[in-house]
């Protein structure tokens, strides 16, 4: 390889040390790296992958939340009938699955304050930001007006009014 080297021209391949051109294009590196998809793609990159945890955790919820409902209703059919040690299994199931739910809940809220924080501190990227507090209210409205106030909240009314 040496010898290859040597028979080149001076001025094809400088040393690292003596080009001026390569201090320049260094400094020209350093100046547009920011535009670099690999630097300035890193927040996008790492909210999907915040947003693909984030959805795993949603499908979890509602696979616990069918568990809850199903539960529910299981409980109403045996409320039915004498047996109390089957009433007390399927409230037993009814409280796990309540606390599968909330403890989901607590992992996505703590995913977004990772994701938040991030932006603050990290990038500083305020209008994504905005953005994803919008997302959050609109998630925990439809979470609070969905699956409680239409579907809860009924099931437990009736629940009610029939034990009465």
């Amino acid at each position: 390889m040496r010898a290859f080297y040597a028979f080149s021209s001076k001025t094809v391949c400088e040393g690292p040390s003596t080009g001026h051109l390569t201090q320049l294009q260094i400094e020209s590196n350093t100046r547009l790296l920011s535009k670099c998809a690999s630097v300035s793609l890193v927040p996008v990159l790492s909210m999907l992958r915040a947003a693909r945890n984030i959805i795993n955790m949603l499908v979890e919820l509602l696979y616990y939340g069918t568990h809850l409902a199903l539960n529910v209703m299981l409980l109403v059919v045996h409320a039915l009938g004498p047996s109390v040690a089957s009433t007390k299994a399927i409230v037993d199931r009814i409280i796990v699955c309540i606390n599968l739910i909330l403890d989901t809940l607590k992992d996505i809220v703590t995913v977004l304050y990772q994701v938040v924080f991030k932006i603050v501190f990290g990038e500083g990227v305020t209008k994504v930001l905005v953005e994803i507090l919008k997302a959050v209210c609109k998630i925990v409205q439809f979470i609070i007006e969905y699956p409680i106030k239409k579907g809860l909240c009924p099931l437990l009314r009736i629940f009610a009014d029939f034990m009465r």
